[in-house]
């Protein structure tokens, strides 16, 4: 991590950086292994009271009838699928360390709904184009920008001052950033899922979403076509137009995992 701490000397690993949620960190650990299946996940969950309570109320909220109420853990990732599992886990403690900035609850929640809104359009690109393991392009989209939150957490003013910049300015945000921070989100963001040992392909998405289009199956250019999309639909411009992609389909595909991922993370 000294790759990052070098950019800001007066950054403090303890207080500024955050650190893994230690359930996530067992995860994508099992996850880079190949060795993840229902039965170790329920094991992991089952371990962390807090978030075994939030994914029975989840699935009950979801799943559950008046005579019929999903009492365990493994019955609750039955029902919702491995991926879709892993997707709310990840959103709510991605979302538990990231939203509680004092005085910028508002702009984190912001950010939160345009990752999640990136990750259901990243899906359903993928989804489109029968590429492989679609909820790996999920978590891409999820954490794609991950970056800006994490230098709004270490620094909100200072990045409230990059974003004012790019706004007033018409600078390009990255070049914004690095005014300010020395350095722009995309970097940050895959220096951190590095950090915090995401698949290296997850990490990518944060890396590469902004480097020029190749191809939908191109890890870095489906999540930069989705965050194009998203940012498309979040400042009420008109849908990209891509020759060999429904856009409209897309987006109203879209919008249930959009809805239900937003229920989850409690962001409204």
């Amino acid at each position: 991590m000294e790759s990052i701490l070098s950019f800001h000397p007066n950054w403090n690993v303890n207080a500024n950086i955050p650190s893994p949620s230690p359930i996530l960190a067992r995860i994508f650990e099992k996850l880079n292994s190949s060795d993840l299946n229902i039965k170790n996940l329920a094991e992991i969950i089952t371990a962390d009271a807090e978030v075994s309570a939030r994914m029975l109320r989840l699935a009950n909220a979801a799943y559950s009838s008046p005579t019929s109420k999903i009492s365990n853990v493994l019955d609750a990732i039955i029902q919702f699928g491995l991926t879709t599992t892993i997707h709310v886990i990840t959103a709510t403690e991605v979302a538990s360390i990231f939203c509680k900035v004092p005085g910028k609850l508002g702009m984190m929640k912001n950010h939160w709904k345009h990752h999640i809104l990136v990750a259901s359009l990243a899906e359903s690109i993928a989804n489109l184009h029968n590429l492989p393991d679609p909820g790996r392009w999920f978590l891409g989209g999820l954490v794609h920008d991950i970056g800006r939150l994490m230098m709004l957490k270490v620094d909100s003013d200072r990045y409230s001052l990059a974003i004012e910049m790019h706004e007033m300015e018409g600078i390009d945000l990255r070049e914004a950033e690095k005014v300010y921070f020395d350095y722009s989100h995309d970097i940050a963001g895959g220096l951190l899922l590095d950090y915090w040992r995401f698949p290296s392909d997850i990490a990518d998405a944060a890396y590469e979403h902004h480097t020029e289009f190749k191809a939908y199956e191109d890890y870095g250019s489906g999540i930069g076509v989705a965050d194009t999309i998203a940012n498309a639909i979040q400042t009420n411009q008109s849908l990209p137009h891509y020759s060999d992609l429904p856009v409209s389909e897309i987006v109203i595909a879209a919008n249930d995992r959009y809805e239900l991922m937003k229920k989850v993370a409690s962001i409204n």
